[in-house]
């Protein structure tokens, strides 16, 4: 802070003699001390960077110099000699004090249990952790992770951290990565339950379009299908605004 507060001082000194030449006749006769406090300045912004651990060519975590970073930011009361990172992709991290998720703490992590359980969950001797945050819905001593941004234990099955409602831990299935899933009962979109939608029937359309035995197109790249509708994600840049619409076989060949 002592920095900025100094470059600020230098920068409204030079203001005041930008403005008092200004008025003279003889404008700029202090170019050389204009030249000297302009130095002056970049200097102490330079170390203000230096000091609070700035680091514009790094992202994820890092270790330099006896401080840990992450995305160029210095991890305060990080344990350089203890720290690890326990994923690939920069989620989740330890030292011999606490947890970090993306480099924040996890309140009331018990570092010495902590693990991953996989992509944003973990857990330790006392919670289940998403995305940093304790996920109380989930229980911490049968929990597995299914894949993606799915969990289960054994009452409950959740998508992004949440329950997803009716669903059923024996037969719950994944169907692809982020929309589709289902159990013996029910289908799941996005972890909501599709209305009027046919377990038995469903099934996601790979790449490639496939046909029935008569000629017409059975399923299209990008869409889902059971016995009665053609479901299609109508998809947005932001995950809420994603959503789903369908349409009865009989007639979707029409609106294509």
């Amino acid at each position: 802070m002592i920095y900025i507060i100094l470059s600020m001082l230098i920068l409204f000194l030079l203001l005041v003699l930008l403005l008092k030449d200004s008025l003279n006749v003889k404008k700029y006769k202090n170019k050389k001390l204009y030249f000297i406090l302009l130095i002056l300045v970049f200097i102490f912004i330079f170390l203000y960077i230096y000091s609070h651990g700035k680091n514009y060519n790094k992202s994820g975590y890092e270790k330099k110099s006896e401080i840990v970073y992450f995305d160029g930011i210095k991890i305060k009361n990080s344990d350089m000699k203890t720290f690890e990172k326990l994923d690939n992709i920069d989620y989740y991290a330890k030292d011999k004090n606490t947890a970090y998720y993306k480099g924040k703490e996890i309140e009331n992590a018990d570092t010495a249990s902590f693990e991953i359980l996989g992509y944003e969950y973990a857990r330790d001797k006392k919670s289940v952790y998403y995305k940093g945050k304790t996920a109380e819905s989930i229980d911490v001593y049968t929990v597995k992770y299914i894949e993606t941004v799915y969990v289960k234990d054994r009452k409950l099955v959740f998508y992004n951290g949440k329950i997803i409602n009716e669903a059923d831990t024996g037969t719950f299935e994944v169907l692809d990565p982020i929309y589709f899933s289902k159990d013996k009962n029910s289908v799941f979109f996005m972890g909501k339950k599709i209305k009027n939608a046919d377990s038995g029937s469903f099934e996601v359309c790979g790449s490639n379009l496939t046909y029935e035995s008569n000629g017409r197109q059975k399923c299209r790249p990008g869409t889902a299908r059971d016995k009665n509708f053609i479901y299609i994600v109508r998809k947005a840049k932001y995950a809420p605004f994603r959503h789903l619409s369908k349409r009865k076989i009989n007639s979707i060949f029409k609106d294509f």
